[in-house]
């Protein structure tokens, strides 16, 4: 789905309640995940949201209109969630802020790098090609071995 964006805002997660709600609502949303399969209760989103687990998280707008997320964690990787709109020149406008307003940490070895990377889920077939159109390199792959349900080792 390719909807016009009129004006992009980038609002921090502060978290207050209404934050709280909107970030919920994007988790609701999601089609593609990393990190879980089975949705939170509120409660524990909320918990998770209020523990600031991000060195930066930010919600981003259309006008009034939420188009998804974004975080940037202590390791250098951003993590983007846009629900249903699949905008080349959105996912430009985020990682250029990112560029423009952040900076990565120092690297620590085994740790993290120098630079900005992005986590994508396998997936997210959008998100890919737009990181690869915009000049981003592939730099790792990474398998689950024990996802609670398939033990492989």
């Amino acid at each position: 789905m390719n909807i016009k964006i009129n004006k992009i805002e980038f609002k921090k997660v502060i978290p207050c309640e209404e934050q709280v709600i909107a970030l919920y609502d994007l988790l609701t949303l999601r089609q593609h995940k990393i990190s879980h399969e089975k949705k939170p209760s509120f409660h524990d989103h909320e918990i998770f949201v209020k523990s600031k687990p991000y060195r930066f998280w930010y919600l981003v707008y259309n006008g009034t209109d939420i188009l998804g997320s974004f975080y940037i964690s202590n390791e250098n990787t951003i993590g983007i969630n846009i629900i249903k709109n699949e905008n080349l020149d959105l996912i430009s406008s985020i990682l250029d802020m990112v560029n423009k307003k952040h900076s990565p940490l120092p690297p620590v070895k085994s740790i993290r790098g120098s630079f900005f990377s992005v986590n994508v889920p396998p997936s997210n077939k959008f998100l890919i090609e737009s990181l690869k159109k915009l000049g981003a390199k592939l730099a790792q792959v990474t398998f689950i071995l024990n996802d609670g349900d398939n033990d492989i080792l």
